[in-house]
């Protein structure tokens, strides 16, 4: 069997110094992760909402059109709702389902900025 030679002290430090940029690395790749996630909604129902605005339709006349609650309507204007519903929004605006996430598009969102 081999002896374990003890670390000197340089080495130690070196390898604790890669060992702490690799965990700041790590943290930073799971920050940019939640804030595009969190950026991701945020201009999905910032479009859902100005596409709804552009029709002229209130949230009570949107959500009978849709055939969702209003309470459901409220929370897809926070946070993406299902698949099957993002493309029934889609084919109501008229719109591709990516147009929700498009913000160089032409229309609502980008009129307002």
């Amino acid at each position: 069997m081999k002896k374990k030679v003890p670390e000197d002290l340089e080495t130690r430090q070196a390898r604790l110094a890669r060992a702490r940029v690799q965990l700041e690395k790590l943290g930073r790749r799971k920050q940019i992760r939640r804030t595009l996630e969190h950026n991701r909604y945020a201009i999905f129902s910032h479009k859902l909402r100005a596409l709804r605005e552009s029709l002229g339709l209130s949230q009570d006349a949107f959500a009978t059109l849709t055939g969702v609650s209003v309470w459901t309507l409220r929370s897809h204007e926070q946070k993406d709702p299902p698949w099957s519903l993002i493309q029934e929004y889609a084919k109501i605006f008229g719109i591709t389902t990516d147009s929700f996430w498009d913000i160089d598009q032409e229309g609502p969102l980008s009129a307002e900025e």
